[in-house]
């Protein structure tokens, strides 16, 4: 199965996670990246600003093209309390090119709940797994369990699908 991780990081938190991601998934990644900036406090307000009003960005085109994999597994912050606004520009960009996807956040201590709901509603899919993170985990290299875990579960539920097809 042809994977693709494609997420977006302000700080590099969920690069980080993506990379743990994509290593243990055997994934090809590819970074969302907005036109403009998010740097510093300026931007970290900007970037919540964005979220909560639904602003439309502009991001750079895919380098790889989401509708050559069977799985994207798609991912960014949490802004506001809602996902980031360059993620929500790829899902309404790339919506029909997905065949299967899953969703990861990192959060600094919000509900992912409204994320998670959002990304399904602009991707036009129902994730078969979703992982959330808060930033203070992911630099406990020790405790990758929540990972693995949704690793396992998309693996699991692709396992069960080719199962039904066959």
């Amino acid at each position: 199965m042809k994977t693709l991780v494609a997420f977006c990081s302000r700080t590099g938190n969920t690069a980080l996670l993506s990379d743990k991601i994509s290593k243990l998934f055997g994934a090809e990644t590819d970074r969302i990246i907005c036109k403009d900036s998010y740097d510093g406090w300026l931007g970290y307000w900007r970037g919540a600003f964005h979220s909560l009003n639904d602003t439309k960005v502009a991001i750079e085109d895919a380098k790889l093209s989401p509708a050559q994999y069977d799985l994207v597994i798609i991912g960014g912050p949490v802004w506001g309390g809602r996902i980031a606004s360059p993620v929500r520009t790829y899902l309404r960009q790339y919506c029909s090119d997905f065949k299967s996807t899953a969703f990861f956040v990192t959060q600094g201590g919000a509900w992912p709940g409204i994320s998670f709901k959002q990304m399904a509603a602009m991707s036009g899919r129902e994730p078969i797994a979703t992982l959330s993170v808060s930033s203070g985990k992911l630099f406990r290299p020790s405790d990758d369990s929540a990972v693995r875990a949704f690793v396992d579960e998309i693996k699991s539920v692709l396992t069960k699908e080719e199962g039904k097809v066959t």
